[in-house]
């Protein structure tokens, strides 16, 4: 036999040992709390839960957060809506799984997903993006204080207050030098 193949009994079994039942246990109690705490949800459509259900289903619990497949971006903002209840009535009813947040993502499309937490960028990013923002303006500011001492040494050291692109600048020294020779 070649030393590479492995017999498929082996994958099976190596498979099934890396399953742990409390896992199982968790995922079906998470299934079944799901679909309860959703048919809770009281609002001014007595459907509101079992359309919920119906349109969304828990795919995974990692690091305290579910993340949740919708159909349609609009079964999101319920959920997202009702979010404070749901986390309520999951954390009441599954305690041990510690669940702080809801992640979604819409169906048929597995990589796109939508946190519902909206949290703010971390200081190191807010950081970055303002020392660049200073740098392109520190850049913009450097380029026009160039461009309006070049418009005042064209000019005989009159005092501009503004740049002007060069186009207009050789159109206006033409006219001074018209006005000169006339005058």
């Amino acid at each position: 036999m070649d030393e590479n193949v492995v017999p498929f009994s082996e994958i099976i079994s190596n498979t099934f040992q890396n399953i742990r039942f409390g896992d199982i246990k968790n995922a079906q109690s998470m299934l079944n709390v799901w679909r309860i705490v959703l048919l809770r949800i009281k609002s001014s459509n007595p459907n509101e839960g079992q359309n919920l259900v119906d349109h969304s289903r828990v795919v995974d619990l990692k690091n305290g957060m579910l993340h949740v497949e919708v159909d349609h971006p609009g079964w999101m903002e319920l959920i997202q809506l009702h979010k404070k209840f749901i986390l309520t009535g999951i954390n009441r009813e599954l305690p041990q799984l510690d669940v702080h947040g809801i992640m979604f993502t819409l169906k048929g499309q597995r990589a796109n997903l939508f946190n519902a937490e909206k949290s703010a960028p971390s200081v190191e990013v807010v950081k970055q993006q303002t020392m660049s923002r200073i740098t392109q303006e520190e850049a913009f500011l450097s380029a026009a204080q160039a461009n309006k001492n070049d418009v005042k040494n064209n000019s005989g050291g009159s005092s501009v207050t503004c740049a002007l692109p060069p186009e207009l600048n050789s159109i206006f020294e033409d006219l001074k030098k018209r006005a000169q020779h006339e005058g």
